[in-house]
């Protein structure tokens, strides 16, 4: 009983110095909504000094805890959670609009294309229309396609994607609920399902106004194949097989936290000292790795077309060890400055570290498993340098699970006063950052910008280039800087859809997982620098090589060498945008490049296209305006023709003169779906009539 009185006073010290000191250290901090030290700090106060003056009384004989507590929490966090949902972050009166904030309207866009894919018989195909064509198996942490294929499918995109979040919203807590019922007290699991779903409405801050809510899928994978493990590891039937596929879910939703969770089962099998438990971890991820081949194995097979590093514009030119030494110690030094906590996932783990070390040392039953896991995921967190990108800061997310569950093993096994188990509840809720967020929805992108819009539409070529609006520097350059963002939103996915024009432009914040990511103009930056005359002459050329006619652009960097450019005529203004037309003489809008008669890209789908031919003489080399691909087929009249890479474009050389269609095959590799059906039912067959109970 010592031991755990001196972890919670350590705890609510640390909860006390976070509150004095960070009014002094970082003022600006208490602005931020949900910050401790707004409406709530008098509250938190009260509540920590009443469950301190209740810790620091005499020992007495432990006290059994009251049965309403537990089911309070869980109606208090499951209230909390679905009322900010439904009234706040996402209202039913908007889900059948599309949501317009930061990453939304592509992480929208893109599931609406993967279950395009999808219809097609396909996971990873040609994405068209951005960044001159790439392969969307490079997006492999980006898509929610195989978790909305069924709600968006039923009740309509826009409808469907909501309805999938706040699925994934209950699906986290009743997970962990699963999970810990399984071995451990009731009064736990309902107590930890209740602080996961404040835990959670805390995160929102982070997932709802980013529009990071491929991480809160992730999360929800993650905590699947926890409980999907923990049913194989107690012998219960298809335990094995719901791990494999809990891990295949997770891997098609965010590939990092298929790592994560990976990681975590390795964990699992050392803190439970069984060697079939690292056999069935490896075995589980093994299979996993093959079920996930429809959408990754591009990746595996041409690793030159994937940059795994969306951080550094130009990894691979060795690490600066010095400076990640340095980035890791400044990680570590945070640790041991409560000043500078913030109330997220990350510093409440800080403040409640006491406990989740007693916890960890402890071993008891299962919550010792979730503070080692919280212990981890502190510990991938320290890594977490530009070299790694963004792999060591999704792990942050993981502590909205793991923390929560040991103060509720604290509150229902180990606090010996009802009262300081009330009091511990009330200071746990109060220092979650749970804001209201309104996200903003629109009916269409074209009533964002219609005069905009309606340019783009009409101008006169296939391919136009809009300037991006990225929301961080995508100057790689080591002084230079792009200029800030104009909106709140990354509303580029849309314009394809909405304009029928492919851009010169990018899909996401920033920069891409494929090699042509540079291949945009983003707050001045182009090719990872700022814009300037020295570019006249290569800018120019890019245009032409992609029958780009006429440009859309806003940053003063763009504007400013632009009209010093006689090629260029302005055509149109609306600030901040500006239209520029390139001189007739300079521009080939051109689909398809031919040397003699005319080549047409007649149709495209995420499957490949067809090009039509006109007047072509045989040994005419031909150039489809797309980037080549090792993948791409080609063949006429039921032959193949073999593909060119025409510096850096998709080439071929015509087979015959005249006129006459070309197709276009991205390979679907049905078989590796057929492949999946039978490992599946292998494993169904092999648990029903082998495996032992």
């Amino acid at each position: 009983m010592r031991s755990d009185r001196l972890a919670l006073l350590a705890t609510l010290a640390l909860i006390a110095v976070n509150l004095a000191t960070t009014p002094l250290s970082h003022p600006e901090w208490a602005l931020v909504p949900g910050a401790l030290h707004g409406w709530r700090w008098p509250f938190l106060t009260a509540a920590l000094l009443a469950t301190a003056a209740l810790a620091t009384r005499p020992l007495m004989s432990r006290q059994r805890l009251q049965a309403w507590l537990p089911r309070m929490t869980l109606i208090a966090g499951a209230a909390t959670l679905v009322g900010f949902l439904l009234f706040s972050w996402l209202s039913p009166f908007s889900w059948s609009r599309t949501p317009f904030l930061d990453d939304w309207p592509p992480r929208f866009q893109s599931t609406v294309e993967g279950l395009r894919l999808l219809r097609h018989g396909a996971f990873a195909g040609w994405q068209w229309n951005l960044l001159g064509g790439y392969a969307t198996s490079t997006d492999i942490t980006q898509s929610l396609t195989l978790l909305g294929a069924a709600p968006m499918t039923i009740f309509g995109d826009a409808i469907g994607f909501h309805l999938l979040h706040a699925g994934l919203f209950l699906a986290v807590p009743a997970l962990v609920f699963v999970d810990l019922d399984r071995s451990e007290s009731r009064a736990l699991s309902l107590t930890a399902a209740g602080l996961v779903s404040l835990s959670l409405a805390g995160a929102a801050w982070s997932f709802m106004r980013s529009g990071d809510t491929n991480s809160l899928a992730g999360l929800a994978g993650v905590m699947a194949v926890l409980a999907a493990s923990h049913r194989a590891r107690t012998g219960e039937r298809y335990g094995f097989t719901m791990l494999v596929l809990a891990l295949t879910v997770t891997a098609y939703s965010h590939v990092a936290f298929f790592a994560y969770a990976v990681g975590l089962l390795a964990l699992e099998a050392i803190y439970y000292g069984k060697a079939r438990h690292v056999h069935r971890a490896l075995l589980s991820a093994a299979f996993a790795l093959v079920l996930t081949l429809p959408l990754t194995y591009e990746l595996f097979r041409y690793p030159a077309e994937f940059v795994s590093n969306n951080v550094i514009y130009a990894p691979g030119g060795g690490v600066d060890w010095v400076r990640a030494l340095r980035s890791i110690a400044y990680n570590v030094q945070v640790l041991f400055q409560p000043q500078r906590w913030f109330n997220d996932a990350g510093g409440l783990t800080s403040l409640f570290l006491p406990l989740v070390l007693l916890a960890a040392w402890r071993r008891d039953g299962r919550v010792g498993y979730y503070a080692w896991a919280a212990l981890f995921a502190v510990a991938l967190i320290r890594l977490n340098v530009p070299e790694a990108g963004y792999f060591f800061v999704r792990p942050a997310h993981l502590l909205v699970l793991f923390t929560p569950v040991v103060v509720a093993w604290f509150v229902t096994s180990r606090a010996w006063d009802h009262a300081i188990a009330t009091g511990l509840v009330i200071v746990t809720a109060l220092c979650f950052q749970i804001a209201p967020i309104a996200i903003p929805h629109v009916t269409s992108v074209a009533a964002f910008q219609p005069a905009l819009i309606r340019r783009i539409t009409g101008a006169d070529a296939r391919r136009v280039l809009v300037e991006n609006n990225p929301h961080r520097d995508v100057d790689g350059s080591p002084n230079g800087h792009s200029e800030p963002s104009l909106y709140g939103t990354h509303y580029e996915a849309l314009l394809p859809d909405t304009t029928g024009k492919e851009l010169y432009a990018g899909y996401w914040d920033g920069w891409q997982w494929t090699p042509f990511r540079g291949e945009m103009l983003a707050g001045g930056a182009w090719q990872g620098h700022l814009l300037t005359d020295a570019d006249h002459a290569a800018f120019l050329a890019e245009m032409r090589r992609w029958g780009v006619r006429h440009l859309f652009v806003w940053s003063s960097h763009a504007k400013a060498a632009m009209d010093e450019w006689p090629e260029l005529m302005p055509l149109w203004s609306a600030d901040p945008w500006r239209e520029y037309e390139i001189a007739t003489a300079f521009a080939d809008t051109r689909s398809v490049v031919t040397d003699h008669g005319r080549g047409d890209l007649l149709s495209t789908d995420p499957l490949g296209g067809v090009v039509r031919l006109t007047g072509v003489d045989a040994g005419d080399h031909v150039v489809v305006r797309t980037h080549f691909h090792p993948s791409w087929q080609i063949e006429s009249a039921g032959r193949p023709i073999a593909p060119i890479n025409a510096s850096g474009q998709l080439g071929f050389i015509a087979p015959a003169p005249g006129t006459y269609n070309v197709t276009l095959v991205y390979p679907a590799r049905r078989w590796l779906l057929v492949l999946n059906l039978v490992l599946l039912a292998g494993l169904v067959f092999y648990e029903r009539h082998f495996a032992k109970p």
